[in-house]
């Protein structure tokens, strides 16, 4: 989970893991391997280094169970998007220092790079 997400959407994505693990049991795990990026309108906002777990989750079923479940889980009516990417670059779509379409981005997200300070 990135640092600025809220202590409700916190709360709310364990409320929602654990109605996941409970009633979907195949999706909790791709869930898990997800980091919440933030919540855009009713959007929340998950990104994956994993393709497949991207593609699993934009399906149409699949984002249906899930959005229900979201939707339970915080109350009010919400969906997901999955993104290819990872805690570092998700900071460029948040308005962060570098460039989403860079190489230092495609260095992190793709090739498993890493910024040392």
């Amino acid at each position: 989970m990135a640092a600025g997400v809220s202590a409700d959407l916190k709360s709310g994505w364990n409320r929602l893991l654990a109605v996941m693990k409970e009633k979907h049991k195949p999706i909790e795990p791709l869930l898990r391997s997800c980091t919440v990026v933030g919540l855009e309108g009713s959007t929340l906002r998950l990104v994956t280094n994993a393709k497949l777990v991207c593609d699993k989750l934009n399906d149409p079923a699949t984002a249906k169970v899930v959005n229900e479940a979201l939707t339970e889980a915080l109350g009010t009516p919400c969906s997901i998007k999955c993104e290819m990417g990872s805690k570092r670059t998700s900071r460029a779509a948040d308005g962060g220092d570098i460039p989403a379409d860079g190489m230092v981005a495609t260095a992190l997200r793709d090739l498993g790079g890493e910024i040392v300070e």
